[in-house]
């Protein structure tokens, strides 16, 4: 469907995509799973760097910078109200913090790193699709919520990787996938 200005096409929960003028631009014709997932790599290798440099105080709001990046993309591209951003920003750090404090406490009383890393990933996604949903209908259905806790699942279990480059890894693929799901969901019909 188009918008009122003749371009782009309008998403469940009205958050229209084009705008008059930036129709050119190539982030924009993007498809958002790819907008986010791109937003999500670019947080990975952030989040990577604070953590290779161990910049301890940063490393606390990882998930809000993640968040951040995702929130001006939908602000920009997608029309998000400001106020909707701001929940996405702490949809992101509250499901960061909740992963990373799941995986420590996992870490006491299992072994296996992946089932550590696989069930902290599926905790992050699930508390992530909580706060989507208050921000995109999209995600009041059944199948983008699966999704995106499947995807935070099966990139979570990276954590087990063996090598020095295995936070790399970790950070940015699971924050580019979930980012991807993320986007993938936004532009789901409510009754998927």
């Amino acid at each position: 469907m188009e918008n009122h200005r003749g371009i782009g096409y309008r998403c469940p929960g009205h958050i229209i995509l084009g705008e008059a003028g930036l129709e050119r631009s190539g982030f924009r014709q993007l498809h958002p799973s790819i907008q986010l997932g791109l937003c999500g790599a670019g947080s990975g290798i952030v989040s990577w760097l604070v953590h290779f440099f161990d910049i301890d105080p940063v490393a606390h709001l990882l998930g809000a910078v993640f968040g951040l990046a995702v929130a001006i993309c939908l602000m920009r591209f997608h029309n998000l109200p400001a106020m909707r951003a701001a929940i996405v920003v702490v949809a992101f750090g509250l499901s960061w913090q909740a992963a990373f404090r799941f995986a420590q406490h996992l870490a006491q009383n299992f072994d296996s790193i992946a089932l550590i890393g696989a069930i902290a990933g599926a905790v992050g996604a699930g508390i992530l699709a909580v706060g989507c949903a208050v921000v995109m209908p999209q995600f009041r259905s059944v199948r983008p919520v699966v999704q995106l806790v499947l995807v935070g699942t099966i990139a979570g279990a990276l954590l087990d990787l063996k090598s020095d480059l295995a936070m790399f890894a970790l950070f940015f693929v699971w924050q580019s996938a979930v980012g991807a799901s993320v986007g993938h969901g936004f532009t789901r019909d409510r009754a998927g």
